[in-house]
């Protein structure tokens, strides 16, 4: 009866970063960062996921990892979708873009290895963010980029974390650049005609009332 059970399961197909996971996981401490040595030289490995009370950050990272800089992207709201798919296509790095056990897991690809690179580590944050775990990841990372839908910018909540997530990341010790991505924009809102270039940024930052220097 069990087989019979059994057997009318569909199979559910193992992601590559799902079995990395498991192999990191089951590794002896010593074994780990040959392993992620060797993954890192072509595809992302984990910086952090779920861990059973807490998030679980890759500890070996710091001993068998490149020094480089890094830009950390996420998204915040339930609307952005594709941001792994983006990535890839900006960096040519090799995110899952399909894969629904990815939900709290964040990726780090390195292009050391790669010729002539991008001179920059990319993390790659699937699901949603806390801003606890952004105040605990901005001190690694000199660049972001926060992906925010347009339909959802203008709710009080999203918009009251994106302010609190753009302070912690301008306040960041290494922080140099933050990029906002609004998605989906219709056509109809942009500033009015004549407005300069590089006035364009307040304007943005007075519609979203941020309460922010653009600058």
């Amino acid at each position: 009866a069990i087989n019979v059970l059994l057997s009318g399961e569909e199979e559910q197909p193992v992601s590559f970063k799902s079995y990395l996971r498991w192999l990191y996981l089951s590794s002896l401490p010593e074994l780990r960062c040959a392993l992620l040595a060797q993954v890192m030289q072509a595809w992302p490995v984990p910086l952090a996921f779920p861990g059973v009370s807490d998030v679980t950050f890759c500890q070996e990272l710091s001993q068998c990892a490149p020094e480089t800089p890094g830009l950390l992207s996420f998204k915040l709201g339930t609307d952005v979708r594709g941001v792994s798919q983006l990535l890839n296509k900006l960096f040519y790095t090799r995110f899952e873009e399909e894969d629904p056990s990815a939900a709290g897991t964040i990726d780090l690809q390195y292009d050391e290895f790669a010729a002539p690179g991008r001179g920059f580590a990319v993390a790659d944050a699937h699901g949603s963010v806390s801003l606890a775990l952004i105040e605990r990841l901005a001190p690694r990372f000199q660049f972001f980029s926060v992906h925010v839908a347009f339909s959802e910018v203008f709710g009080s909540q999203v918009r009251k974390a994106l302010r609190s997530v753009l302070q912690v990341l301008m306040e960041a010790p290494r922080c140099r650049c933050v990029l906002v991505l609004l998605r989906d924009v219709p056509s109809s809102f942009a500033p009015p005609p004549g407005t300069p270039a590089e006035s364009r940024a307040a304007w943005l930052a007075q519609q979203l009332d941020l309460g922010l220097d653009p600058e």
